[in-house]
C-alpha cells in the first residue's frame, strides 16, 4: 500500500513529466478547460446544495479525457532534431589516395558514401568530391578514401593544399550524403 508520501511524490512526478512532454500552449488549454468546468459546476449548483456523484464522476472522466488526448497530441507532435557533424581527426595523405579519419558518428557505417566539403572562414562550403568510408577503426573512428574528385579549379586548388593540420582539420566537413548527380556511374 502506497503510504500518503509516496502517492504525493508519484503525483508530482507524473506532473512534472506532464509539463517535460506536453506543449505549453495545450496544456494551457487543458487548465482553462478544467477552470470553466468547475465554474460551470460552481455556478449550475447553489453553496447549500450537494452535487450529485454521477456529475462529479462525469467532470472528472471529461477533464481525464481531455488531458488524454492533449498528451496524445503533443507525443506525436514532430519534433526537430539537430546533429552535428563529426570532426576531422586526420588527414592522410599517401601516394595515390587522401585519407580522413573522423570522430564517432552513429550515421557513419562502413561503405557509406559521403560528401566532402571545405569550409572557408566565411562559412562558404566547397564541394570537394565524394568519398566512402573504407573502414570503421577498432576505437569506432570512421577513415574516409576520397574517391572522385570534383573537376573544379577551385576544388582541384584545395585537395593539392590538404595536409594533416588543425586549420584543414576544422575547414572539412563530412556530409553522409551525396547529390544525386555524383551518383551516376558507379564507383
Amino acid at each position: 500500500m502506497l503510504s500518503e508520501i509516496d502517492l504525493l511524490g508519484l503525483v508530482h512526478m507524473m506532473i512534472r513529466r506532464l509539463f517535460h512532454n506536453i506543449n505549453k500552449v495545450l496544456t494551457t488549454g487543458l487548465a482553462t478547460v478544467c477552470f470553466f468546468l468547475i465554474q460551470f459546476l460552481w455556478w449550475r449548483f447553489e453553496p447549500g446544495y450537494s452535487v450529485p456523484i454521477s456529475y462529479l464522476m462525469v467532470a472528472i472522466i471529461c477533464m481525464w479525457i481531455v488531458w488524454l488526448i492533449t498528451y496524445a497530441i503533443c507525443s506525436t507532435t514532430k519534433k526537430t532534431t539537430t546533429f552535428e557533424l563529426p570532426r576531422v581527426r586526420n588527414v592522410n595523405r599517401g601516394a595515390d589516395k587522401i585519407t580522413i579519419l573522423i570522430d564517432k558518428h552513429e550515421l557513419y557505417a562502413q561503405d557509406v558514401c559521403v560528401s566532402i566539403y571545405y569550409c572557408d572562414n566565411d562559412s562558404y562550403e566547397v564541394f570537394l568530391g565524394v568519398g566512402i568510408v573504407e573502414n570503421i577503426t577498432m576505437n569506432g573512428f570512421p577513415q574516409i578514401i576520397f574517391m572522385r574528385p570534383v573537376a573544379s579549379d577551385e576544388a582541384v586548388a584545395i585537395i593539392a593544399s590538404l595536409s594533416n593540420d588543425k586549420k584543414t582539420a576544422r575547414s572539412l566537413k563530412i556530409k553522409p550524403n551525396i547529390q544525386g548527380k555524383h551518383v551516376q556511374g558507379g564507383f
